[in-house]
């Protein structure tokens, strides 16, 4: 009888030990609890986990946006940690795509009047293309503070660097846009180290609370840059992080053909150049 109790109470055990398995995945290659754990959660696509009788499983399907540099062995991964301004590039790639595709209005179309607040006056100010911007060359930038490429765009050797070359001229006007944050989360953003670091954004930036402004312009994911001229049509409707040379170059020269100036500077040549080599 003891030895019936005791085989019972061992299979009620192993039944139990198995019923609380966990298995961790990374794409198909099954890795320990912490490398899963180490693999940045903010730069996953996708993860699920679910439950079989016996056994937990949890996948998530990194892709690209994934610190994983290589699979040397099955069952092992190498994480490492990758700087800010490369992962902002890679996502900027990855939204490549969506460069005119997103649109929804294209270059040629006038800008809707739009009203929007100003994030320093809880909203209570509002701001207005028919009050405000009419008859400027306008240049939007929508971002958020948790967008990896939105922060490092508005980092001072990238989109800064184009407009304080028109710094002085009231014909251009630029307008930074936060999407979908409360007021209380943009706060908690411009006392983190990032966003000391933008203190310039926190007295410019409007606020589209519920991104209702965003989704008139573009159905592609953020940053979004818009160029409008003085007579209100877009001429540069773009969900791209603009983080390269060539796009930088792009930018200015057709701020400056809306503007009616010369050429671009070698000042501005050379301080785009040497912030984007480092």
């Amino acid at each position: 009888m003891n030895k019936i109790a005791i085989f019972i109470t061992m299979t009620a055990i192993s039944i139990l030990s198995y019923a609380n398995i966990e298995r961790f995945f990374i794409g198909d290659i099954e890795v320990s609890r912490q490398d899963f754990i180490d693999v940045d959660s903010a730069l996953i696509r996708t993860k699920e986990t679910w439950t079989s009788a016996d056994t937990t499983i949890h996948i998530i399907n990194p892709g690209i946006y994934a610190n994983i540099d290589s699979v040397s062995l099955p069952g092992r991964v190498t994480v490492t940690t990758k700087p800010e301004e490369e992962i902002a590039k890679i996502d900027s790639l990855l939204n490549a795509f969506y460069l005119m595709e997103s649109a929804r209005l294209k270059p040629g179309d006038k800008i809707p009047d739009f009203t929007l607040g100003n994030y320093l006056k809880d909203g209570e100010e509002k701001i207005s293309y028919k009050d405000r911007y009419m008859g400027k060359v306008l240049l939007i930038n929508f971002w958020a503070s948790w967008c990896g490429p939105c922060i490092e765009e508005l980092k001072s050797t990238h989109l800064p660097a184009v407009i304080n070359s028109f710094a002085g001229d009231n014909r251009f006007v630029f307008l930074p846009v936060s999407v979908n944050h409360s007021r209380s989360e943009l706060d908690i953003f411009f006392n983190s180290p990032s966003g000391k670091g933008l203190e310039w954004l926190k007295h410019e930036t409007a606020w589209d609370k519920d991104g209702e402004f965003a989704k008139k312009l573009s159905t592609g994911g953020i940053p979004i840059t818009i160029l409008v001229d003085s007579d209100g049509t877009i001429r540069l409707n773009e969900s791209k992080a603009m983080l390269e040379n060539d796009d930088l170059h792009r930018l200015k020269s057709e701020i400056a053909k809306l503007l009616h100036l010369g050429q671009q500077s070698q000042v501005f040549d050379s301080h785009v150049s040497g912030g984007m080599d480092k």
